[in-house]
């Protein structure tokens, strides 16, 4: 998977957007709760093409109802699958 343009993203996107290594997508929240975006080839599915979308709290931490995180998610997702 090509790399995500976090400029673009980021003048959408209600949390800033970073790129913590190749496929992954960091961010931290209002409430300093850390939040991990990735995509992982699956070739379990086809051969090519396919990816692992996964979302994981690094922080462990109890997260309140924040609908920036779900809106900041969205906007990373919106933006990787308008580049396949």
């Amino acid at each position: 998977m090509n790399a995500l343009n976090l400029d673009k993203l980021n003048l959408v996107s209600p949390y800033t957007v970073w790129c913590k290594e190749e496929g992954e997508y960091g961010f931290k929240t209002d409430y300093d709760i850390f939040f991990r975006i990735y995509f992982y080839p699956d070739q379990t599915i086809w051969q090519q093409g396919a990816y692992e979308f996964g979302i994981m709290n690094e922080s462990r931490k109890s997260s309140p109802n924040d609908k920036k995180v779900r809106e900041t998610i969205f906007c990373v997702s919106s933006t990787a699958r308008s580049r396949w």
